[in-house]
């Protein structure tokens, strides 16, 4: 059995020049986060960033019991 204890949105890109992994993570994310959700709030960060983020992922971390 599975207890889910945490998520965070995770955005990650990749400089093609450098080749540098550059990633922002975004803690204290809700257990039912859709991906439309996750793509709206990236779309948002995007604004304000000078790089594009690239890939989206949803981290989530459960507890066996």
């Amino acid at each position: 059995m599975k207890e889910f204890k945490d998520a965070k949105l995770q955005f990650k890109s990749v400089d093609e020049l450098t080749e540098k992994v550059n990633s922002f993570n975004l803690g204290n994310i809700k257990q039912d986060t859709s991906a439309a959700e996750a793509h709206i709030v990236r779309d948002a960060i995007q604004t304000l960033t000078t790089k594009p983020l690239g890939k989206t992922y949803i981290v989530e971390t459960s507890e066996l019991v």
